[in-house]
């Protein structure tokens, strides 16, 4: 690791009220902060933050809408006040305006203490059949969102081609993005060979804390941590290629288990990644983590990290 540097703590897989979340963001951005996260990204499905966005959300009622829990609204406005919080009625109740990402960034990120990293979750359907097949990407940093992917191609070219997609929004707008491979186990999506097959992919989740994301695998499939095995064999061994890094995230979708079917499975701050970078920027982590100077965890921490070329040497907080 470089001689000056910081960890920085951060979950790189979250979702809220702008796609399939049960949250505004401004109370999950809040949230992780508090536990002591030094960034974070929001990666909403096929968008980024932006635009007018309006939710029904009617606490005066005992009725909900399908997406919004009653009582979510009334913390909204005790935690943030009257005056940030935008509302409307309309024949469907109350509706509350999303606040965008460059709205509210400013009550949080502090310098070399808390940022907030641009993010999306890209889908990506391929297949001849009737029914498609889908992967998914996580994408960072860039300042426009990658449209969904569509292909009759086999998996293997659907994931380099949403791979070039990305980097080619990334080459057009000056921004260096970070892509990964998201879930691989979800919907038994991705195998260890067709992933090892993308040549241009160099990062991929290796535990997904989202209950339904199947890490362990099962008596057909391998876990997500053999997955990585086995890609890491046969593009090293085999392939001559280079490394893929595996990443731990939450994909949480919900920060109350009351408001999702999963309950507990889906809350945040099971799964994150330390970073060893120099300042708290989005291009200091970005760079750290395509060196590999980074690690993923579910609660371990490590105290310290020596390497050479040929060895590894850790000391693990107690």
């Amino acid at each position: 690791m470089p001689a000056e540097t910081n960890w920085f703590k951060g979950n790189l897989h979250m979702h809220s009220f702008w796609s399939d979340g049960y949250g505004f963001p401004e109370m999950i951005t809040d949230w992780f902060k508090q536990q002591g996260y030094h960034f974070i990204a929001f990666t909403e499905h096929d968008r980024l933050q932006t635009g007018e966005m309006w939710i029904v959300c009617d606490a005066a009622r005992d009725k909900v809408s399908v997406l919004v829990p009653a009582e979510l609204l009334p913390s909204y406005l005790e935690r943030f006040g009257s005056v940030w919080v935008e509302t409307r009625t309309c024949e469907a109740g109350q509706k509350v305006r999303l606040k965008t990402m460059e709205e509210y960034r400013h009550l949080f990120e502090e310098p070399d203490r808390f940022l907030l990293m641009t993010g999306e979750e890209v889908t990506t359907e391929w297949g001849s059949g009737k029914f498609k097949d889908a992967h998914w990407f996580n994408v960072f940093n860039l300042p426009q969102a990658v449209y969904p992917q569509q292909t009759s191609s086999p998996s293997t070219e659907a994931m380099r081609m949403t791979l070039d997609a990305a980097e080619a929004t990334s080459q057009s707008t000056g921004r260096p993005a970070l892509i990964s491979l998201n879930h691989p186990n979800w919907q038994w999506n991705a195998t260890a060979e067709n992933i090892a097959a993308v040549p241009n992919l160099s990062f991929m989740e290796i535990h997904t804390a989202l209950s339904s994301c199947r890490n362990d695998g099962d008596d057909l499939h391998a876990s997500m941590e053999q997955i990585w095995d086995i890609v890491l064999t046969q593009r090293i061994a085999e392939m001559n290629g280079g490394l893929i890094y595996g990443l731990a995230t939450d994909d949480s979708h919900a920060y109350d288990a009351r408001h999702h079917p999963l309950g507990r499975g889906v809350l945040p701050g099971r799964a994150w990644i330390m970073v060893c970078a120099e300042h708290l920027t989005t291009e200091h982590l970005i760079g750290a983590m395509q060196r590999g100077e980074f690690y993923a965890t579910t609660g371990v921490l490590l105290e310290e990290v020596k390497h050479t070329d040929r060895t590894i040497e850790i000391a693990i907080q107690a």
